[in-house]
């Protein structure tokens, strides 16, 4: 089960992490108020660890598959060294333009670059550039995560990593689903765990974060 499943356990752990900038909190209060599928936000915790991951490793190259609000895309950005990039895709004008409006206040905003469109396809200009990224993390369409996954494999540094968010999809992965998307997520998760070429680790936090590197 995940985090979300404890509460009490969950603000314990959130009152003994580091959290994102009080910008980043309001971010994501606006969010939770306002914005249609609030709970796609990846949540204090998820950026707490993110971020803890981000400057342990160093990490100056980031792709971020679904900006929604931006909250994530801020989170990483503050924990990235000054020449850092975090490069986050969306179809969703209407939300990232409410990312942009708190991105513009924050004095890590260089760090952040938006591309609006399909990101499969960005993606692939990407690749053709020769981009090599030390974190890829994906959080958009579920059914579409087989191909990020494959193509963000290709385009990781030598120490990169792959994070997989929704991966336990509120428990849902335990039982048999008729929802696509969920049987989406439910062969990923095997596919990736019995992959002899991939070091992965399925972390119960909040909603399930599969990480995902190459041996």
């Amino acid at each position: 089960m995940s985090t979300s499943t404890f509460p009490e356990i969950e603000q314990y752990s959130l009152n003994h992490s580091h959290h994102p900038s009080a910008l980043a909190q309001e971010l994501y209060d606006y969010t939770c108020k306002n914005v249609t599928m609030s709970q796609m936000l990846i949540g204090p915790m998820v950026a707490s660890f993110l971020q803890t991951l981000i400057r342990m490793n160093k990490m100056t190259n980031i792709l971020e598959v679904g900006t929604f609000t931006g909250y994530s895309a801020l989170a990483m950005a503050e924990a990235m060294p000054k020449d850092g990039r975090v490069i986050t895709l969306d179809v969703n004008e209407e939300n990232v333009a409410v990312a942009k409006s708190f991105w513009e206040k924050s004095p890590v905003k260089e760090k952040i670059v938006s591309h609006l469109g399909d990101a499969k396809e960005t993606i692939k200009k990407l690749k053709e550039e020769g981009k090599k990224f030390d974190l890829i993390f994906l959080d958009a369409d579920k059914e579409s995560n087989p191909h990020y996954l494959e193509m963000g494999l290709s385009m990781l540094s030598e120490r990169g990593l792959v994070i997989i968010d929704n991966s336990l999809r509120d428990g849902k992965v335990l039982k048999e689903s008729s929802s696509p998307s969920i049987e989406s997520t439910k062969k990923l998760n095997e596919m990736v765990s019995k992959n002899l070429d991939l070091q992965s680790t399925l972390l119960p936090l909040r909603d399930g974060l599969l990480m995902v590197t190459k041996k």
